[in-house]
């Protein structure tokens, strides 16, 4: 994956500019690729450049394999913060916001966000921002990943199978016959607009893709599922046909200066989190980046 390095907010926004005349990551069946808006570009900042894109969940076996429990955990404890949420797919994006690990991976349509998650800390390390591109605004895949975060709150797991890298499904909790589109859909990652139920996810413009929840060599002719696909600590997610095979690099000499930089345009800790926490944070790396 190329990563072009930029020292300012101008380079930046210049080369996502020059990423999207380019033309789609997938050319046409024409053999052209073909320009997109940059409504349809999303963007995920990363403050370490060898950081990998791995939901929280996936980044401790131990969490991983008790994914399930985790959900249902907080749901029992923190009920009058999510009683008004309609999906169990709203569940997850509320508690992922506010520090639990899923198995959601957000991403914002606003590179300027991206940006300050790529130079907000660790300040010994280079930051990279992946871009990703959704080629059809009308798709959304919500649908379907909260099918997966219904199964996920719903199901238990025997545990590891022989296949040390599957988990298998309880037959006795999911028997139904499924439908092949359904399937199909169910083996890919899914991309999808955040619903508005939290401030955070209105200032940062968010959206989500999930990984898939059945591995498609492991579905049988029938379309009955076999397998749930097991993340591990090591494993690489595949975010295709929606990441791009750019990515941008910061320096890690240049992070203070692009802080003030977005600064300037209304973007720190504490327009990202808007609560009295962050916000008080915010005045120690103000003064800080003097």
């Amino acid at each position: 994956m190329e990563k072009r390095k930029v020292h300012s907010i101008e380079e930046y926004l210049q080369r996502i500019e020059f990423v999207r005349k380019r033309g789609e990551n997938h050319p046409t069946d024409s053999g052209k690729s073909i320009t997109f808006p940059l409504s349809n570009m999303f963007f995920r900042g990363h403050a370490d450049i060898d950081w990998k894109l791995t939901p929280s969940l996936f980044r401790s076996n131990q969490l991983t394999l008790c994914e399930s429990e985790i959900l249902i955990s907080a749901e029992r404890r923190f009920w009058p913060s999510i009683s008004n949420d309609k999906t169990a797919l709203e569940k997850m994006i509320r508690f992922q916001h506010y520090g639990l690990a899923t198995r959601l991976l957000d991403l914002t349509s606003n590179p300027l966000v991206a940006l300050y998650f790529a130079v907000c800390n660790n300040e010994e390390k280079d930051g990279k921002i992946f871009l990703f591109q959704c080629r059809d605004l009308r798709h959304d895949g919500f649908k379907f990943a909260n099918k997966m975060a219904e199964y996920i709150w719903q199901n238990s797991w025997f545990g590891p199978s022989k296949n040390s890298s599957r988990l298998d499904l309880n037959p006795q909790v999911h028997n139904k016959q499924e439908d092949k589109k359904e399937i199909e859909e169910l083996c890919k990652p899914q991309f999808f607009y955040a619903p508005y139920n939290n401030d955070r996810i209105k200032v940062q413009s968010g959206a989500f893709i999930m990984p898939p929840y059945y591995d498609k060599n492991q579905v049988i002719e029938k379309y009955g599922p076999q397998n749930r696909i097991y993340y591990g600590e090591k494993s690489e997610i595949d975010y295709s046909p929606y990441l791009l095979d750019d990515s941008i690099r910061i320096d890690k000499t240049d992070k203070a200066l692009l802080r003030k930089e977005l600064r300037k345009l209304g973007i720190d800790e504490a327009t990202i989190f808007p609560d009295l926490e962050h916000s008080l944070k915010e005045i120690n790396k103000m003064f800080n980046d003097k």
